[in-house]
């Protein structure tokens, strides 16, 4: 995408929310075929990389997936290392 230029005559308004959260709320289930799952037909898609240290980290990522409804995609090279 091509940067815009700036333009002074709009302005913004910074609105502050409060999140709400509910750690009963970040159940896993588990899914057993991964495989099965197309991401491509996907509306959300919360993916990880080499930021996550260890499996299990995954669940973090699929917890916010159900929450929005939607599916845990990764990097290649971590597809590569299993």
């Amino acid at each position: 995408m091509q940067k815009k230029a700036r333009d002074p005559n709009r302005s913004g308004e910074i609105v502050k929310k409060d999140a709400e959260f509910v750690p009963s709320r970040l159940t896993i289930k588990k899914k057993e075929k991964w495989g099965e799952i197309n991401i491509a037909e996907a509306d959300v898609i919360v993916s990880g990389g080499r930021g996550l240290k260890k499996a299990e980290d995954f669940g973090i990522l699929a917890g916010l997936a159900e929450l929005l409804g939607g599916v845990v995609g990764s990097s290649r090279p971590l597809v590569d290392d299993g």
